[in-house]
């Protein structure tokens, strides 16, 4: 999943006992999880490293999981995130079926609008006619509403986002205007998984140093004017108009 409601008032009231650092865990896990659709591991090593964390962060993670996931034999379950989730892919596949089945009969009271709900808990998640699910994470939009029927590019928000989660980059954030710019200009997932092998290796791994390594290649790339057709030779032959009474013996033209 690609997309999920956040409600901010029961948000700050369960966790209004979290320092900073706990907040920037719970909300990345959070991310993490919906992405891969699977529980968090059960090491809390491979967390802490998921998260671009070092030791001295291992409790933190360690109170963020037992305050909010539950340990289970794949691993960390949060269950409210797992029932979305089971909502989620019911309802696609109940779209998936009516697609086949060539949608309701023309005239019926009951015809479905333009998109189709995708989960009664996140309703503004929605499918369009083809069938494809959409996310608004990279329209920075004042309500959680889109009418957009192109899913490139959100698949691309949430692909991209998980190649740097998967590198190990601290502070990843899918709603960022600069990632979602980036995307939207036509960075892919190459890109962002080359810069991030370059940032980790010279131990600059963070999400904000990435996106700038990708910004500046881009708009280097955008500055960059190359010779069309054969390179000129050093001594370039004089126009056949040329003579010295025109164009003097030297100096500028």
């Amino acid at each position: 999943m690609h997309y999920y409601s956040f409600n901010v008032a029961d948000y700050r009231k369960d966790t209004a006992h979290l320092k900073p650092i706990e907040h920037y865990i719970y909300r990345t896990l959070i991310d993490w999880y919906y992405l891969d659709e699977n529980p968090l591991p059960k090491e809390t090593q491979a967390v802490s490293r998921r998260l671009g964390l070092g030791k001295e962060s291992v409790e933190d993670v360690e109170n963020v999981l037992s305050d909010f996931f539950v340990l289970g034999e794949e691993g960390w379950h949060h269950h409210r995130i797992d029932e979305e989730i089971r909502e989620y892919h019911a309802q696609c596949n109940k779209n998936k079926e009516n697609g086949k089945a060539g949608g309701r009969p023309s005239g019926s009271k009951n015809k479905p609008k333009e998109t189709q709900v995708v989960s009664s808990r996140n309703p503004v998640v929605t499918l369009t006619k083809n069938q494809e699910p959409i996310t608004i994470n990279q329209q920075p939009l004042s309500t959680h509403t889109s009418n957009s029927t192109d899913s490139s590019a959100c698949v691309s928000v949430g692909s991209c986002g998980k190649v740097l989660m998967q590198a190990g980059l601290s502070g990843v954030n899918l709603s960022h205007p600069t990632l979602l710019a980036l995307i939207a200009a036509g960075a892919d997932e190459n890109e962002f998984s080359n810069a991030a092998r370059i940032a980790v290796g010279n131990g600059k791994g963070t999400f904000a140093y990435v996106l700038g390594m990708v910004k500046k290649q881009r708009e280097d790339a955008a500055g960059l004017v190359l010779q069309k057709g054969a390179m000129p030779s050093k001594r370039t032959p004089a126009p056949d108009n040329f003579s010295e009474k025109n164009y003097g013996t030297g100096g500028a033209l």
